[in-house]
């Protein structure tokens, strides 16, 4: 049986990421979307609702949502993408799923082929899909933690059967992936883990924008540690989380 105290610590944890994503600046007042599995109720899980306001979120702002058949519980509507979230944590050891509009993230994917400035390229195009791209953090921190990261263009909007495949997709072999144009989403085993990537990727975005307009070659160094691999370019590497 559901007590109130379940809520209230469900709450709590979707409370504490809203602030600190408006503290590390990776959202407006009023975007993105954060989702965890019930830890009670395997077919549910709770989503943020349609235009909440991330940094001061409300219990009236969470909507418990089934796996099974989408139905959410109350009045409140869940966010748009509730779809792409319930595929993601549909992943293995995968709990929680954040979405956040980070500015230099979301700024790396602003490129074109014919102009590349911070994207690699990711192999073949598939079949029917806009060509996708890899953004190589050249930061340690970011190098080790997240890794190479896809940005992909979609041809369908938001909440479109598009995103909920491929974004699940990449976040099966990355903790995060960025939507040209649009934001980031990460996975993780907790809303505190999704913001731990989150945050470093941002950090590493904004690094390269850095170094590019500081004149340092950052393709360059981009492709010696996909080359090399981050543990034969830096000295030293950190822990594993």
């Amino acid at each position: 049986m559901e007590t109130p105290g379940d809520i209230a610590a469900i709450h709590r944890r979707f409370r504490t990421a809203g602030t600190a994503l408006m503290r590390a600046n990776l959202n407006n007042t009023h975007s993105g979307n954060m989702s965890c599995r019930d830890p009670r109720d395997a077919n549910r899980f709770w989503i943020t609702a349609s235009g909440s306001p991330c940094g001061r979120l409300s219990a009236a702002d969470l909507v418990a949502v089934r796996f099974d058949d989408m139905r959410h519980e109350g009045p409140t509507r869940p966010s748009s993408e509730a779809n792409t979230h319930r595929r993601v944590l549909g992943l293995p050891g995968v709990n929680a799923c954040v979405h956040c509009h980070a500015i230099a993230s979301t700024l790396i994917g602003f490129e074109t082929p014919q102009q590349p400035m911070f994207l690699l390229e990711s192999g073949a195009p598939r079949p029917g899909r806009l060509k996708e791209r890899l953004f190589q953090p050249v930061d340690v921190w970011g190098a080790t933690r997240v890794g190479a990261v896809v940005v992909g263009a979609y041809q369908d909007t938001v909440g479109s059967i598009e995103m909920e495949q491929r974004i699940s997709a990449y976040l099966g072999q990355s903790p995060v992936t960025v939507v040209k144009g649009h934001g980031l989403f990460a996975r993780g085993a907790s809303l505190a883990e999704c913001l731990h990537y989150l945050s470093v990727l941002e950090n590493s975005a904004a690094l390269v924008i850095a170094l590019k307009r500081r004149g340092v070659d950052t393709l360059s160094l981009q492709r010696a540690i996909r080359k090399a691999g981050a543990d034969a370019v830096f000295a030293w590497t950190p822990a594993p989380l």
